[in-house]
């Protein structure tokens, strides 16, 4: 029986993708120590294609490349429920407690390889695993397939034993997954338990869907599965390099570096601590990229960790940390940014779509690189979303450092799954976690975070020492966008260079179109921006420049990375130099950008976005104080973005009522006291609610789920609605298709892309893809489908826009409407 045919028509036998498989299972499990357990599954995973059937399917489909409909004397059958049956026949049935569970875990895994984690009770049947695997039996040639697998793979002796030891191993596990150190009523610590219960089985299903992937596409290129594809960091090497960088790099005078270096040798003292969750709060400016980098490296070298995870909310952030990391640890290959999906997400049932697809998702990013720079949306997708190329993602967050920057950014609704997801991968995954940010969010976890900078009075006097700009709230009268223009240029005119930030798009836009033809007007010059220019080059123009010389720059999304890069690149440098800047734009500039601007614009949002907007201005201490001016936009719509608006709420009570110094707001009592406000509004919503009034949240589905189960008189051990949570679930409520752009060099990656390629060559170009991606949402994606604009590129589906549609200044062409209620 064989497992796989390749174009040239060599086949891989089932034994051999078996065997394959279940070893790179062990390996992948051995993090969170049920290497048996993910062996056995990755064993059973495929016994449904030991059958006549499926044998005749396989070939036809070589021979016809899938171009014709399957003729009526194929009966093709799926494989996938073959193994999960046998399991469930001879373990789940008359287990015991410890058996059945384990048992249902296995189950759950093969079932779902292809299709994701199946419901184990739905809306209308609390029964669903039972009630599924019973009507598949009679449909899967299923006595053949086992006998066939009895006879020629495994013995059932020898599955006996493997499933022995995975018992074991579930029950060693099940003591750190009880959570008992948390202080939280036994209801909900046996909700919770359930939810850590459910994430090990989604861990495992990650770890089955990467092993069957990776043996499938190296057989296809003909590579050892078992060779690995990227070398293991050396941790020692690469924190030499960075102290040999930080050397040269950061040798300045003054208060601010003197406190930034203070800052790093704190983080690389406590990075000899044990795995475990830690805090890093320091006021913007401070240095917390390369801190929170030294201490990760020193930390994964004292604790055997093998990768370390830059999780960030806005690409933005992710463009300028890469470029910071690279530039601080050399030549360093293993460096890998994901933050685009280039290519759409696959559809649950792999069999409906062109086999070229499905070997390019194959092959597609797998996070198996040592230093990892991705998104919120990507590792929150990883752990809950319903589809398998989320999933094959999970494992790799064992045995690693996170590190989340800006983490006040996390979307509320998120809010209880990150805390449940990261108490499992510190306890159950030997993982660390660290928080990085100016505002540090509370969070509900059965562990105290350590603070990497001490107690709170040390926080204090660390936000005094570091305090570079004055808070100017001007809220009454609430302006219209012409009216917020019209004092944008009148700040550009006395104090030379202004940012201001905006919660949509469509408000950052009419500012910044009506600024410019105020200036225009004015009889100011408007500053290209040429590409190609050196750093060197930028900065003697703007030394040169004429008064009334002024570089504009509009931000948004809307702009692909790779151009968003160009136009930061410029305004640090023009800035530096002492140039006039006119910078607006959504909140992707406020977190984490190196720009420094004398005077800030906030249009009021939540006074965690307003602190970090507030560090964008005076950020290098150029002056003795900055100014950040709070503004209300009458005409910014946002009905729709009802988290902004709660925040925005919040901050304007609590300035209407501050008495004092309005600086005072960004320290660590004013932080908190945003946050117990904010909790008032969303201690309901970050469950995750489903509909309105339901009383579903996606944390019930996924824990003990009473909403499902509330009629069975036996509950089977693991009752979690995985797919209609995984279906649910978004970090961005609205959807988004990912789109390549012709700028600049992404015209000739795109020609680049026709023809065939190895998979080195492949993975190649589509990690440079991601630097001229840009997220269109569906109105959007539409209409430009509509008018031609987009088209097929390659084997692989990328969908790109026709060069006439991306404009230099705003990125991707809009049509009046289409930015409302849009943000970053």
């Amino acid at each position: 029986m064989i497992a796989h045919i390749c174009k040239s028509g060599r086949t891989q036998s089932l034994k051999e993708h078996l065997e394959h498989v279940s070893r790179l299972c062990r390996q992948f499990a051995e993090p969170v120590g049920m290497p048996t357990m993910a062996e056995l599954i990755g064993l059973l995973h495929d016994m449904g294609k030991g059958t006549n059937s499926f044998q005749e399917y396989l070939r036809w489909r070589a021979e016809h490349d899938g171009a014709e409909p399957l003729p009526k004397h194929i009966k093709h059958h799926k494989h996938a429920p073959t193994g999960a049956i046998y399991a469930y026949d001879r373990w789940f049935q008359n287990g015991n407690p410890t058996q059945r569970r384990t048992a249902q875990i296995i189950i759950l895994c093969i079932y779902g390889h292809h299709t994701g984690l199946m419901d184990c009770a739905d809306r209308e049947n609390p029964v669903q695993f039972q009630t599924l695997l019973e009507q598949d039996k009679h449909i899967i040639f299923y006595q053949e397939a086992v006998g066939y697998f009895i006879k020629n793979i495994a013995e059932e002796a020898h599955l006996d034993c493997l499933f022995a030891s995975a018992c074991e191993e579930l029950q060693q596990k099940t003591e750190a997954l009880t959570l008992k150190p948390f202080s939280v009523a036994q209801e909900e610590r046996y909700a919770r338990s359930a939810f850590q219960i459910g994430m090990l089985t989604r861990f495992l299903l990650s770890v089955l869907i990467d092993a069957d992937r990776w043996d499938s596409a190296c057989f296809e290129y003909g590579r050892d599965p078992m060779e690995p594809f990227n070398s293991a960091p050396d941790w020692v090497q690469l924190s030499g390099r960075y102290e040999a960088y930080a050397r040269e790099k950061f040798t300045g005078t003054g208060v601010l570096n003197r406190k930034r270096q203070e800052i790093s040798d704190m983080c690389a003292a406590k990075a000899e601590g044990k795995p475990g969750v830690y805090r890093l709060s320091v006021p913007t400016g401070g240095g917390k990229t390369f801190a929170s980098l030294r201490f990760a490296m020193r930390h994964a070298k004292e604790n055997r960790q093998q990768r370390v995870f830059y999780i960030i909310p806005y690409n933005t952030i992710l463009d300028q940390n890469a470029k910071d990391i690279r530039d601080a640890l050399g030549s360093y290959e293993g460096i890998l940014e994901h933050h685009s999906n280039v290519v759409m997400e696959e559809q649950a049932d792999e069999q409906r779509m062109k086999e070229e697809r499905i070997r390019y998702r194959r092959m597609t990013e797998r996070w198996d690189s040592g230093i990892i720079l991705t998104s919120m949306v990507h590792f929150l997708n990883a752990l809950f979303r319903c589809e398998n190329t989320n999933a094959r993602r999970m494992h790799r967050l064992a045995n690693a450092v996170l590190i989340f920057d800006e983490i006040q950014a996390l979307p509320r609704h998120c809010k209880g799954l990150f805390e449940r997801a990261i108490s499992f991968l510190s306890t159950c995954c030997h993982s660390t976690v660290l928080l990085c940010t100016a505002t540090q969010l509370e969070l509900n976890l059965p562990m105290t975070p350590a603070e990497l900078m001490g107690s709170e009075r040390d926080l204090e006097e660390l936000n005094r020492i570091l305090k570079r700009v004055e808070y100017i709230p001007q809220l009454s009268p609430a302006r219209s966008n012409q009216q917020a223009a019209d004092e944008v240029f009148t700040l550009l005119r006395e104090k030379s260079s202004v940012l201001m930030i905006a919660n949509t798009k469509a408000a950052a836009w009419d500012v910044y179109e009506k600024v410019c033809e105020w200036l225009k007007a004015d009889a100011y010059a408007l500053v290209d921006i040429q590409p190609g220019q050196k750093d060197k080059e930028i900065y003697e123009q703007a030394k040169c420049a004429a008064d009334d010389e002024i570089l504009c720059v509009y931000l948004s999304t809307l702009l692909c990375p790779a151009h968003r890069k160009e136009c930061i690149r410029w305004i640090t440098n023009w800035t530096k130099a002492g140039g006039r800047t006119l910078c607006v734009s959504t909140a992707l500039i406020e977190a984490g950008i190196n720009v420094s601007f004398p005077v800030v614009v906030r249009s009021l949002a939540s006074l965690p976005s307003i602190v970090q907007a507030a560090g964008r201005c005076n950020r290098n201490w150029e002056q003795e104080s900055g100014q950040v001016y709070i503004w209300e936009l009458e005409e910014e719509k946002l009905s729709s973005l009802e988290e902004i608006q709660q925040g925005k709420d919040i901050s304007k009570t609590i300035i209407a009522c501050w008495e004092g110094d309005y600086g005072a707001l960004s320290g660590p009592q004013g932080i908190r006291r945003y946050f117990e406000k904010e909790q008032e509004y969303t201690k309901y919503y970050e469950l995750g609610p489903i509909g309105k009034n339901t009383g579903v949240t996606l944390v019930g589905l996924l824990s003990d789920n009473p909403k499902r189960t509330t009629s069975l008189a036996k509950k089977p051990p693991l009752n979690q609605s995985f797919r209609e949570a995984g279906q649910a679930f978004e970090v961005i409520p609205q959807k988004t298709k990912p789109v390549i752009v012709p700028y600049r060099e992404g015209e000739e990656l795109i020609a680049q892309l026709h023809g065939s390629h190895t998979m080195e060559e492949e993975i190649r170009l589509m990690r440079q893809m991601q630097q001229y991606c840009v997220n269109l949402y569906d109105n959007m994606y539409r209409r430009l489908a509509e008018e031609d604009a987009l088209y097929p590129v390659g084997e692989s589906g990328i969908i790109v826009l026709r060069k006439e549609y991306y404009s230099e200044t705003s990125g991707v062409k809009t049509e009046a409407g289409e930015l409302e209620e849009l943000i970053v």
